[in-house]
């Protein structure tokens, strides 16, 4: 079954264009980038996830043909939208960017020029940015009584996951009794 972008309403457009246009301006002044392959990302359809997603951030989409692969468009998560995480929707938006100029893989070159990005504590601010957006979906958080750890979930743990740390069995709790 196709995943079809959804269409950003009019706010959502202009703050993605904003987007585009601030970080088009970063790259620039990174300047690893070839010029060709950079001009194509002025023209990428941008779009936004599905507002229940809690795992994904951003994704670039491929249109596969017999002999090539065509950028669909470029998504990511509403929430991003919204001033408060204005600088990290800008370091998904890269990269994004960075999959559409043709670096697929999450390798080696991947990876330092992802770190090339200027703002040191986007993969901090991804976290949270997780984690804001499992709260919001979650009916249920899974608690460890030794270390305190806590993490939200749609569905029940039912006693079938222990934490990482202590291999303590997670407690259930619903959220409306937090």
């Amino acid at each position: 079954m196709r995943d079809f972008m959804v269409l950003p309403d009019e706010e959502q457009l202009h703050r993605l264009q904003y987007l585009r246009q601030d970080v088009l301006k970063t790259m620039t002044e990174i300047n690893d980038f070839d010029a060709t392959r950079f001009e194509r990302l002025k023209d990428i359809p941008l779009g936004v996830l599905r507002k229940n997603a809690t795992q994904k951030h951003g994704v670039t989409k491929w249109k596969q043909h017999k002999n090539y692969l065509e950028i669909e468009s470029v998504e990511i998560h509403p929430e991003l939208l919204k001033r408060r995480w204005n600088e990290y929707a800008k370091f998904v938006l890269y990269h994004e960017f960075l999959h559409a100029i043709g670096f697929k893989d999450h390798d080696a070159i991947f990876r330092h020029l992802e770190a090339r990005w200027p703002i040191e504590n986007s993969r901090e601010t991804g976290r949270e940015f997780t984690i804001f957006l499992q709260k919001q979906s979650a009916s249920w958080k899974w608690f460890c009584d030794t270390c305190g750890l806590t993490v939200f979930r749609k569905k029940s743990a039912h006693g079938k996951f222990k934490c990482k740390a202590c291999d303590i069995v997670l407690r259930d709790e619903p959220v409306s009794s937090q």
